[in-house]
């Protein structure tokens, strides 16, 4: 019998690699295959975080594969993986965000955005869940952020803003601790606002004596009469607003620069 066709090396050898990689596929999705305790986690969701979707009065139930369930509600159809199918498309949906009438879930994600932190939300069933992961699988929009930005207690928003200043008048303080060849602790107190009176006034610091027994101790003025520099707004040492902090924050970045400019002469 004559030989039809003739196969060369090259050509086994292609054959060859696409059988082992349809093989490697194949065996692939069989590892993958959920166990039957996964799958009746899953399931178990419907009564418990998706419960909302069995719970409409038009859930159409539907038996999978897999002998789990789904629900059809009009054209979408949703899954115990926290995921449906819309419009040809995979998307995430949760309980929180799905079937709630517009009012209630903007109340949902005002909760959601005002208890994030450091990029992290802190509360409820997505706790510890990132916030721009939130965003993304539930379709949050830039009018809903400003519209939660609105309304977060306002005592949230002063705090971080006095910690934010209190944070860089703190890092100010040890700049000018630094140029005046102290210690950096990053405390004002009225030591070191002398130090800087003295040194925006030209006056130069004293070496300390060594005989410190028979020293008399320096008469010091209240503060609010003693330190009256050239060009300096006298300001008491009362507790301060956020911006009051601010201002004082700014005039110690400008006796910083002075000195700065003192100490390269």
């Amino acid at each position: 019998m004559k030989k039809l066709y003739f196969l060369d090396e090259e050509e086994k050898n292609r054959i060859l690699n696409l059988h082992e990689s349809a093989t490697k596929r194949q065996y692939l999705g069989e590892q993958t295959k959920p166990t039957q305790a996964e799958l009746d986690k899953r399931e178990a969701r419907w009564d418990s975080d998706l419960n909302c979707v069995k719970k409409q009065p038009n859930a159409i139930k539907k038996i999978l594969a897999d002998k789990t369930t789904s629900y059809q509600i009009g054209k979408i159809i949703y899954y115990n993986t926290g995921r449906k199918s819309e419009n040809g498309k995979m998307l995430n949906y949760s309980c929180t965000t799905e079937f709630i009438p517009k009012g209630e879930r903007q109340t949902n994600i005002t909760k959601v955005y005002c208890s994030v932190k450091n990029g992290m939300i802190t509360t409820g069933s997505l706790k510890n869940t990132k916030w721009d992961e939130y965003v993304k699988s539930f379709g949050v929009t830039s009018i809903d952020i400003e519209t939660a930005k609105k309304s977060c207690p306002k005592t949230n928003n002063l705090q971080q803003t006095r910690q934010q200043i209190v944070t860089k008048t703190t890092d100010t303080t040890k700049q000018i601790q630094a140029l005046l060849g102290l210690t950096e602790t990053g405390v004002m107190d009225s030591g070191l606002l002398q130090k800087i009176n003295d040194k925006l006034n030209g006056k130069p610091q004293e070496a300390p004596k060594s005989d410190v027994a028979t020293q008399p101790r320096p008469q010091v003025e209240p503060l609010q009469t003693s330190l009256k520099p050239a060009g300096v707004v006298q300001q008491q040492l009362t507790t301060p607003s956020p911006e009051q902090l601010t201002a004082g924050l700014q005039q110690m970045q400008q006796k910083a620069a002075a000195t700065a400019a003192g100490l390269k002469r």
